[in-house]
């Protein structure tokens, strides 16, 4: 359809549920361009996370289809998959304890030839994504000698390995530190004015404010609004939905809104 034709990652008619669960997922379309950074947003519970593991490829949908790169998600093989897209979960497990050079190698598994040997352009998309994330320093630790946020940043380096097109990460944010909260953000604005397109489940309205170019809002299973951050980070809204009072202010260098509780507690 027209619809899929001008995007790099759409979804039709979706509609997943939890199994033993009546709780149920349903978007009837939504569509990420080349070029855009985009949030999820919503309550605990709302369907964030299962929605990226849908368009992942992680869970199946019962009923509509995905489609990457106007093909659909269930016709390409999980090696051709990778070289499109990356995903990062919030959790990431790893049974071996592997050191952090071996695991963003791992990210190039699905550019790989026929002897699964890294040649040249390998070597160099590893150094460039520990580089990039701050991980060069201690390449040689393993995995049980890393603290959260080296962890984190650690996968990270994994999936810009693997030169995607599209990039989806489940609270990527979590264990950083503020200076690497702010360098994920540049390092991924800096991907989307390349022609990589972002898809981010984040629970920082602020952050997603600052950065995203749209926001997609999920409460109970559904995309209640989409937009530019001024278009759906409206206080009265967010009220509404958090059951908590909002306070809007704007960002004095970029003008874009900036939430926060009144700060008014209970009775003294």
């Amino acid at each position: 359809t027209l619809f899929v034709s001008k995007t790099r990652l759409a979804a039709q008619h979706l509609c997943y549920t939890h199994p033993g669960s009546d709780w149920t997922l349903s978007v009837p379309e939504f569509a990420l361009p080349p070029s855009q950074f985009r949030a999820i947003l919503g309550p605990n519970g709302s369907g964030k996370s299962t929605f990226l593991r849908l368009l992942a490829g992680i869970l199946t949908p019962q009923e509509g289809e995905i489609w990457i790169n106007q093909q659909r998600l269930s016709s390409i093989s999980r090696r051709d998959l990778a070289c499109s897209l990356a995903y990062l979960p919030s959790e990431t497990r790893n049974e071996f304890d592997f050191t952090v050079q071996e695991i963003v190698s791992m990210g190039r598994y699905a550019h790989l030839g026929r002897g699964g040997f890294m040649k040249a352009a390998d070597f160099d998309a590893v150094r460039r994504a520990m580089e990039i994330t701050d991980v060069t320093p201690f390449h040689a630790r393993r995995l049980s000698h890393l603290s959260a946020g080296e962890r984190q940043r650690t996968f990270l380096a994994s999936i810009l390995a693997q030169d995607p097109e599209m990039i989806l990460l489940d609270e990527p944010t979590n264990a950083l530190d503020m200076h690497h909260q702010v360098k994920l953000f540049h390092i991924l604005n800096d991907l989307a004015h390349r022609g990589i397109s972002v898809l981010m489940v984040l629970h920082d309205m602020n952050m997603a404010s600052l950065y995203c170019d749209q926001i997609s809002f999920f409460q109970a299973g559904r995309i209640v609004r989409e937009g530019t951050p001024d278009k759906v980070l409206q206080p009265e809204f967010l009220a509404q939905v958090y059951e908590e009072p909002v306070l809007l202010l704007k960002h004095p260098l970029t003008h874009r809104p900036l939430l926060f509780p009144h700060g008014q507690g209970g009775e003294a």
